[in-house]
């Protein structure tokens, strides 16, 4: 479908080793009910099929191979290659809602102040009864968000004149870094309240890691007060700006309702980080992307706070064979507390960055303001344990199961929200108001 519009748009595609996704994303684009499109691939230095999938669009779409240098570098390529007057970029393991570029180029022709036009991050993840990763199957998992994300944009191609491309040297976050030189250049930027990407979630971009992604946004950030500094600014001039940077960037907290913003979830699987992340709240927990099994977790809640106060160490071997056999598919750390608390990094590549960001984190914790969140279908959990955890002295706290416990005060049943022991944060919060629960206050001294 050709639209009559005073644009012409580029969608860069940047890509390393996505011959499982880059037909679809092709594909998605040329669904688009905004056309036609310049499609740009830049193949960063593939070494799958990637190339012969590009072959089969070879009249659609301009490819170009280069050498493995990053995604910033593939996109520079693209931008520099676009004919384009406004740009759009497209991971290729993402997808787009088929409106999204009329959408977004409505709101920039009504708008001609406005060079940037962002909308809402839909997030996916793959159903857990597929079995392949060649095809696979993908469901909605959270309400959308607002967030910085290349691919939920388009661009002016004027703002990156101005601006300047993509920082090379970033290897994550190189979208909130380039958000804040267009906010240093007061370069205008609207947010639709519509769909606008769809962020697939599955095991090749989640390896990477909250870890990997979150030193990349802190690297981001020193980059922007640094520049503030050479223009004169102090460090405090610098940092009573960080509530309108975080406005700009679509960082902000979602949530009006929540009242208590200074407390610490203690959390036996990747939950905790979920709820910060939808609240737009810096991580105030060491439990961010770390997996324990509930006999270790229980052991840990029990003496909490001696066991935050030792040395995290690492062993090579886990106690338990099924970990030690998935290691070998795919190396990750494994801590250790007084050695008989098994703590899992599966999203760190090494040892020197989990224990860098455990202990930042570990001297963030509220002890005055803790709440504690246990997953009653945790990998060998039992009725038994979870009693253990209903009668620990915490004031606040909640163990999600998959079936009634009535004999129990602090567990809340809640259909598929627990999978393969982990627990689905989007599906605990149809049935469980985790506002209300952080919004409630200390009535009694916890023992920990």
């Amino acid at each position: 479908m050709e639209t009559t519009s005073p644009f012409f748009v580029s969608v860069i595609v940047p890509v390393y080793n996505g011959e499982n996704f880059l037909a679809q994303a092709i594909e998605n684009l040329q669904q688009q009910n905004y056309q036609p499109l310049e499609i740009i691939v830049v193949d960063d230095g593939s070494t799958d099929g990637t190339a012969e999938i590009a072959t089969q669009f070879k009249d659609q779409i301009r490819y170009v191979y280069q050498p493995n240098r990053g995604p910033s570098a593939a996109r520079n390529r693209g931008i520099k290659m676009a004919a384009g007057d406004v740009i759009a970029f497209l991971d290729v393991d993402d997808l787009w809602p088929a409106n999204k570029l009329a959408l977004q180029l409505s709101s920039l022709a009504a708008n001609p102040s406005v060079d940037i036009v962002q909308g809402l991050i839909q997030e996916m993840q793959p159903l857990f009864t597929s079995t392949t990763d060649d095809a696979p199957i993908f469901e909605e998992t959270s309400r959308p968000y607002q967030f910085v994300n290349i691919g939920s944009a388009i661009y002016r191609k004027s703002v990156f004149d101005k601006v300047g491309l993509f920082d090379e040297t970033l290897n994550y976050a190189e979208d909130v870094d380039l958000f804040h030189r267009a906010r240093e250049q007061n370069i205008a930027k609207m947010v639709l309240d519509e769909v606008t990407l769809f962020y697939r979630k599955h095991k090749h971009n989640m390896t990477r890691g909250k870890n990997l992604v979150e030193l990349g946004v802190l690297k981001a950030h020193k980059k922007c007060l640094d520049r503030r500094r050479q223009q004169g600014s102090s460090s405090i001039q610098a940092l009573s700006e960080v509530p309108s940077v975080l406005e700009y960037l679509g960082q902000g907290p979602v949530n009006n309702n929540l009242e208590n913003k200074h407390f610490t979830i203690i959390s036996n699987d990747s939950w905790a980080g979920k709820v910060y992340d939808d609240l737009g709240i810096i991580y105030k927990t060491p439990f961010i992307d770390t997996h324990l099994l509930a006999p270790c977790y229980i052991t840990l809640l029990k003496n909490l706070k001696r066991y935050l106060t030792l040395p995290l160490t690492f062993t090579a071997v886990s106690r338990y064979d099924f970990f030690n056999k998935e290691r070998e598919k795919r190396f990750y750390p494994i801590g250790l507390l007084n050695g008989d608390v098994e703590i899992h990094f599966p999203y760190d590549q090494d040892e020197i960055t989990a224990k860098k960001l455990w202990d930042e984190r570990v001297k963030r914790i509220h002890w005055d303001n803790l709440f504690v969140k246990f997953s009653g279908d945790n990998l060998l959990c039992t009725k038994e344990l979870i009693k253990e955890f209903d009668n620990l002295n915490f004031s606040h706290k909640v163990c999600f199961t998959a079936k009634e416990y009535p004999m129990f005060k602090s567990t809340v049943c809640i259909k598929d929200c627990v999978v393969e022991g982990e627990t689905i944060y989007p599906v605990s919060k149809k049935s469980f108001d985790v506002v209300r629960w952080l919004n409630k206050k200390l009535t009694r001294n916890d023992d920990f």
